[in-house]
């Protein structure tokens, strides 16, 4: 197969999976980032189970997709909101190799490194001084 046709047909899968994404309640990288400029920089970040947003890499669910590891280290909205902007536009090495630039699209995902949790996040919601990430189911299991 020559480049150009297997690079648009890369590209159509791509954006076939990031819509999917989107009808699930998926949110994305930039809305993610928009979310997070909205809130004060001292505002802490955790999960509802306690955890606090790690380090991000690609998803090994979709090497295209980002992750964020949960992590036992405290996190505010500034620091997330810096590690998020940084993403966006930088390539991240998938799990088995190659390259993957994410961008304000890309779906974010919950997910310890090398695995396919099918996890994603879907809000968030405000309680005190803390922003909680929402995260839920948001593609059925096929195994």
């Amino acid at each position: 197969m020559n480049e150009a046709l297997f690079s648009m047909l890369q590209g159509s899968m791509k954006a076939q999976h990031r819509d999917e994404s989107a009808r699930a309640g998926q949110w994305n990288l930039g809305m993610l980032l928009t979310f997070l400029k909205s809130l004060p920089a001292d505002m802490s970040v955790k999960f509802a189970d306690g955890t606090y947003p790690g380090s991000l890499m690609s998803y090994r669910g979709y090497y295209c997709d980002i992750a964020v590891e949960r992590s036992t280290v405290a996190k505010n909205v500034s620091d997330f909101r810096a590690e998020v902007n940084a993403a966006i536009g930088k390539e991240f090495t998938g799990y088995k190799g190659g390259e993957f630039r994410m961008d304000v699209s890309t779906p974010v995902w919950v997910a310890p490194y090398g695995r396919s949790t099918r996890d994603g996040i879907v809000g968030t919601k405000v309680e005190g001084d803390t922003l909680i990430l929402e995260v839920a189911k948001t593609q059925v299991d096929d195994e």
